[in-house]
């Protein structure tokens, strides 16, 4: 069976859209979720590990300039990664995939040190109430 030809602008929107969609989704996490889990630990007076500090930190910059880095974001992806991957696609059509694939695990990759870096803290409670 073969793939369906799509024009290389239209992989490209698709693609550099899921991207965006991803970053858009550690925005989001490090807007909502992370803020909301900090005065969680603030309510259990916990120390955190140094990796939960600087998530933290990150965290209240991003809430504090969430305006300037959502339009930022969206300009370095015109800018960059949809260039890059349409150029790769149109010349070296088998190994677009390897952009799209750093692309994509990347904001995967950051997305999973958040959710660890904000696990241990959480342990740490879970072993205190279990004592």
């Amino acid at each position: 069976m073969t793939k369906p030809y799509r024009p290389a602008f239209v992989e490209t929107a698709i693609q550099v859209g899921i991207h965006i969609f991803l970053w858009l989704a550690v925005l989001g996490v490090m807007i909502i979720w992370v803020p909301r889990f900090q005065k969680t630990l603030a309510d259990f007076k916990l120390k955190v590990p140094w990796a939960t500090e600087v998530i933290l930190s990150v965290s209240e910059w991003i809430v504090q300039f969430w305006f300037l880095l959502s339009p930022l974001l969206l300009i370095l992806f015109l800018i960059l990664d949809a260039p890059v991957y349409f150029l790769m696609r149109l010349r070296y059509p088998s190994k677009s995939w390897l952009w799209s694939g750093l692309m994509t695990l990347l904001p995967l990759a950051v997305l999973s040190i958040i959710f660890a870096a904000l696990l241990l803290p959480q342990l740490k409670v879970l072993e205190g109430l279990s004592k």
